[in-house]
């Protein structure tokens, strides 16, 4: 069995779907990996194919975090703008076991806690209302 072959059958394990045929772009994405079960894959992943993940930074291609669909930590570029996810693609995965590790050139960034920032947001938002009808009362 082949490396490719390989990771794709460990995919089919972790996600119990069949691909949607979109491996060659975005691996997590066509056998529908996120959140925790893309966490699992990966870990599986660095056993059977002895890989060294420790550069990769999850951030960047998936949200490790639930739910799979809001963003906590964003990379944030120079602009101050969040940097979009980057596919884990399968070729990616054959060449770091190929390596026995994880290479990708990651832009500069900055980490914000997405979180956070929304959470100040909630607040801000909640205490200029409070204060509109503080204001309207009197």
């Amino acid at each position: 069995m082949s490396v490719r072959e390989g990771i794709l059958l460990l995919a089919t394990k972790f996600s119990g779907k069949k691909s949607k045929g979109t491996e060659q772009s975005d691996l997590l994405g066509a056998f529908s990996l996120d959140g925790a079960d893309a966490s699992d894959f990966l870990e599986g992943y660095m056993e059977k194919f002895n890989v060294d993940l420790s550069d990769l930074r999850w951030e960047f291609h998936f949200n490790a975090d639930e739910p799979p669909h809001s963003r906590r930590i964003l990379p944030i570029d120079a602009d101050g703008r969040v940097i979009p996810y980057m596919p884990i693609t399968l070729d990616q995965l054959v060449a770091a076991a190929e390596q026995g590790c994880w290479q990708f050139d990651y832009p500069e960034h900055a980490l914000r806690n997405g979180f956070s920032s929304r959470f100040s947001l909630s607040i801000f938002a909640m205490l200029l209302v409070f204060l509109f009808v503080l204001h309207s009362l009197f």
